[in-house]
């Protein structure tokens, strides 16, 4: 990746928006998820300028899933690719969690990356 990230290693996930869901569980977890991307956003020099959560339904699921959104400068070609970069590091982390932060991770929360294309 050519461009450059417009966060720093301690950019907090943008938090403060008010929903049932947003336990402090789930927000603990969120922070952990951001960090994994934060993290890769630096190492691969990739243009995240940061992340909200959002709150949204799932047709599938009987409870709103928490959205985690991170905003990049990259193309819709440089955020797939980057995805595949840090998709392992996302589910090696999920799957280290105890059983039922394990769920809420893998199915309660997604990752979602704007792009400018």
């Amino acid at each position: 990746m050519v461009a450059h990230p417009t966060i720093s290693a301690d950019t907090p996930l943008d938090g403060s928006m008010r929903h049932r869901a947003l336990t402090p569980t789930v927000r603990r977890l969120a922070d952990e998820a951001w960090a994994i991307v934060r993290a890769k956003a630096l190492a691969e020099g990739f243009p995240v300028e940061g992340a909200y959560l959002d709150v949204g339904d799932d047709m599938l699921e009987e409870h709103p899933q928490v959205i985690i959104v991170v905003d990049t400068a990259g193309t819709s070609r440089q955020v797939f690719a980057f995805w595949d970069e840090v998709e392992d590091d996302y589910q090696q982390w999920a799957e280290g969690l105890e059983a039922k932060s394990r769920k809420t991770a893998l199915r309660g929360m997604r990752l979602f990356f704007n792009w400018t294309d």
